[in-house]
Parts: C-alpha cells; sequence; structure tokens
C-alpha cells in the first residue's frame, strides 16, 4: 500500500491509465460512428424500421408477387422468370451494402423486362391491374431509396475516420470505413 502513497508511482499509474484509455475511448467513439450508419441502414434514420433494407426486403416481397403473376402468362423456364428469380435470390442472399446494390441493380433490371414482357400478353383486366401496380410499388421503392439519408451518414461517418487523429486510431484498431449503398 506504500506504493500508492509514493508521488512517482502515483504519477505513472495515472499516465498508464491516460495511455490505455485513449485507445479504449477511440474505440468506442469510432466504431459508434461506423454502427450509426449500419443502423440507419437497417432501422431507417428515425430508428423506426424504414431504412433501406425494408425497402429492398419488400422489393423482394414484390418481385415474387410480379414472378407469381408472371407464372400465369409464362413458361417457368422463361429467361425473364428465370432472371428475375435470380435477381430475388440473390438479393435475399447480398450481404453488405455494396452487395445489396448490385443485387438490387439486377433485380430492377430484371423485373422491368419481365414487367415489359408482361405488358405485351393480352392480360385479363384484374392482373393488368395487378401488375401495373407491383411495378408501380417496385419503381417507387427504389425511389424512396434513392432519397435515404443512408450514404449521407455513411459519409459522414467515413469523413470522421479519416480526420487526424481518428485515422490513426482507425488504423490500430483495424476499424473498417462504414461502406456505401452504391
Amino acid at each position: 500500500m506504500s506504493y500508492f502513497k509514493n508521488p512517482k508511482i502515483a504519477a505513472l499509474v495515472a499516465a498508464c491509465m491516460v495511455v490505455l484509455s485513449l485507445p479504449l475511448g477511440a474505440y468506442r467513439s469510432l466504431t459508434g460512428l461506423v454502427h450509426t450508419a449500419s443502423q440507419v441502414f437497417e432501422q431507417g434514420e428515425a430508428g423506426d424500421g424504414f431504412g433501406i433494407a425494408n425497402d429492398l426486403q419488400n422489393r423482394v416481397d414484390l418481385s415474387y408477387e410480379l414472378l407469381a403473376l408472371g407464372q400465369k402468362y409464362l413458361l417457368a423456364e422463361d429467361s425473364l422468370m428465370i432472371a428475375t428469380r435470380d435477381a430475388r435470390l440473390a438479393l435475399e442472399q447480398a450481404k453488405g451494402p455494396a452487395a445489396k446494390y448490385a443485387a438490387n441493380s439486377a433485380l430492377t433490371q430484371a423485373t422491368s423486362q419481365l414487367y415489359a414482357a408482361l405488358s405485351i400478353h393480352p392480360l385479363s383486366d384484374a392482373d393488368e391491374k395487378l401488375c401495373k401496380r407491383i411495378y408501380n410499388n417496385l419503381t417507387s421503392r427504389n425511389d424512396t431509396i434513392s432519397h435515404d439519408p443512408y450514404n449521407r451518414i455513411a459519409a459522414e461517418a467515413n469523413q470522421e475516420l479519416e480526420k487526424f487523429p481518428a485515422k490513426v486510431f482507425a488504423g490500430l484498431l483495424s476499424i473498417q470505413p462504414a461502406e456505401l449503398y452504391e
């Protein structure tokens, strides 16, 4: 106990605590920035569940509806049906914003082509309305995604990671920047 009464030892212990607390504090702060961006992707800026992830799931569901409608008029082996099924599955399995962006782009192309093919078929009045509704909802979800604040928030977090001394700590602690949805 007499160690702690020695001013030199007390100063050394205090200095060690400061040196150890810097990386711990930096780690918590910097990972918090990236985590916040990730939460916005999943749950939306307001935390209400209306993030890009929700819109993408709705697009997956809508593409399933379009496929179900397509089965009434096209063969299951039709290349447009296969392309839409594959794109839907790829979006469901994609990990991370960049991979989800690429998969969503492929789904957009596939559903647009399937919609165009269905539009030239003589559909029943009800199926024609349903087809238009599904396709309009698919496009609407993409429009909603294009206005989502996730990329801005992720870019702001990444800018903070690039500033000194955050850049040093991020490098030392292997903190990865937030992945953009692009």
